[in-house]
């Protein structure tokens, strides 16, 4: 009977150490896809941004235009 509890001792410290695993690494997962989720909508303010300038350029000129 020592020896199967021994056993099942050890085996639960595995599974332990696999479900510790599994944690930390869907941890830096869930890291990772946040810093691409923040690396996109920085992009996307930048191309929103860009946009405006763009738009705005072409009013400014239209308005120039217009004064002729």
């Amino acid at each position: 009977m020592p020896r199967f509890s021994f056993l099942m001792r050890l085996i639960a410290q595995r599974l332990l150490a696999l479900l510790k695993l599994a944690v930390a690494v869907e941890l830096k997962l869930l890291e990772l896809v946040r810093f691409i989720l923040i690396i996109n909508n920085d992009n996307n303010i930048n191309l929103k941004m860009s946009r405006n300038n763009q738009r705005n350029e072409l009013i400014e000129a239209i308005m120039d235009f217009s004064d002729y």
